[in-house]
Order: C-alpha cells, then structure tokens, then sequence
C-alpha cells in the first residue's frame, strides 16, 4: 500500500501497489499505471521513491483494498470520499455472471495466500478489450466469492471443520455475500453470518468495549 491509507482514497496508488507485484521494475509498474490515469509528475515520483525504498508502504490483507483497485481498473472512479465508495460502486454497477479470472491458492507457507496477480493481468485484457464496467465487476465479484469457497475447501479436507463463520467488512457486500453462501451450501457447509454486530470495525469496536468493561468490572 504505497502510502499507506492514501490508498484508501487516491484508488491508483493501490493499483500501483499491485502492479509492482506484476512487474519487478517500479519504473515499469509506474510507467503502465501512468497509461490508464492521469498521475502528476511529483505524485509519480512520490510512489516510485515509497516502493522503490520501502517507505510508508505496508503490506495489507484487506479484501476491500482489492475490489477498490478493481473499481479504479475497471473505470469507476480514480479518487474516493470515503472507505468503501469505490467498492460499494463496483458492487452495484456488477452484472450476474458466471465467468472467472483464474487465481492460485499458494499452501506452501502458513498462512495460506489467495495469489490475486493473475485475477489482475486478465483483468485489465478485459479492460483493454473493450469490456464493460458492469462485465468485468461481476466477474471479479464472481472470482472473489469462488476464491473464498475454495480455500474453504482445502481447509476443511485439512480440518474437518464444516461450520464457517464469515466475518469482516468485505462481507458488508450483500453480491459477494450471498455468492459465497451459495457456494458454500452447494459444498455442504453450514454457513454464518452476522445479523446482530457489524461486520466490520462497528463489530471490532463493540468486542473491544465489551472487552474493557469486563476488565473494568474485575
């Protein structure tokens, strides 16, 4: 994340952040990002020396993040007023398919990665190709909820656990939510989801406030 929570906002650093996994060269990842948006020289110059040295620039593993770089790709919007407005658009434009980027489940370290490059490089071909935005947002809603159902898979054919509770702010997304349930339902498992606590940081706030209150009342 090439300035950490700017990308939250200024949706093209996170784009960028992807790119550089895609390229080894930061100036080849920042000269294919400087063809889809329009980036002021001293922007540019700000994220290339953020990647290049390592600075401000953390690793995430927030799902959202990447619908937001899929919002931005697919030409939604470059810039964002608050968390999740990229997201939030790329659901509601998204059409009802059944078509999906590949992805790679990477087992061979704890924990587990859902590897997104290549969901990422066929992405922006459907871009390039002339695909619509409504197209390549249902695709990608459909290849997160297939990512989430297969890993799932592989966990419980390691676990046996058969009851899933799905749980943070990506599940906010009723498209992606409903897919996933539907998947894993499809698969047999039992399924979870909150109905009385946010998903997101509302949830978090309120575990930590309960938290709190029983220390205090000790």
């Amino acid at each position: 994340m090439p300035g950490a929570d700017a990308c939250i906002y200024k949706l093209y650093r996170m784009v960028m952040g992807i790119l550089s996994e895609l390229y080894a060269d930061p100036d080849e990842a920042l000269e294919r990002l400087r063809r889809r948006f329009d980036i002021e020289d001293d922007e540019a110059e700000s994220l290339a020396f953020q990647l290049k040295n390592k600075i401000n620039s953390p690793l995430t593993s927030s799902a959202g993040r990447l619908f937001d770089a899929a919002a931005a790709l697919s030409g939604l919007r470059v810039e964002a007023v608050y968390d999740g407005q990229a997201a939030s658009e790329l659901e509601s434009c998204a059409r009802i398919v059944r078509e999906y980027y590949n992805f790679r489940i990477d087992r061979s370290a704890l924990p587990w990665i859902v590897d997104t490059r290549q969901v990422f490089r066929e992405l922006m071909v459907d871009v390039d190709s002339g695909n619509t935005a409504p197209d390549v947002a249902g695709k990608f809603h459909a290849t997160m909820a297939l990512a989430i159902v297969e890993t799932l898979e592989a966990l419980r054919d390691e676990t046996g656990i058969n009851r899933v509770a799905l749980s943070g702010g990506v599940f906010q997304n009723e498209l992606l939510t409903g897919w996933v349930i539907e998947g894993l339902k499809a698969s047999g498992f039992q399924p979870h989801i909150h109905r009385r606590v946010p998903c997101n940081d509302g949830g978090v706030s309120l575990g930590q406030a309960v938290i709190a209150a029983n220390k205090y009342n000790r």
